[in-house]
């Protein structure tokens, strides 16, 4: 769900937006859940709000996660 590999020449989504909020999103972009980061964001730690989140993603039948505004993961990849 979360895009986590880093090409070559690539930044990590992360980058930037250690401390930004990690939005879950609808499909249509209506924000469904907003996280505060509280210490800095890791792989493992967005994995694990989005597990702890996993209702309002059934919910919602899909979603979209970002770090502020940047795109990070989806069901739907």
């Amino acid at each position: 769900m979360l895009i986590t590999d880093v090409r070559d020449g690539e930044t990590d989504l992360i980058a930037g937006n250690e401390y930004a909020d990690l939005e879950i999103r609808s499909l249509s972009g209506i924000v469904l859940a907003r996280i505060t980061a509280g210490e800095p964001w890791t792989h493992a730690r967005l994995s694990k709000a989005l597990e702890e989140n996993q209702d309002v993603i059934d919910k919602a039948g899909a979603a979209d996660f970002y770090l502020w505004n940047r795109f990070v993961g989806s069901t739907e990849v």
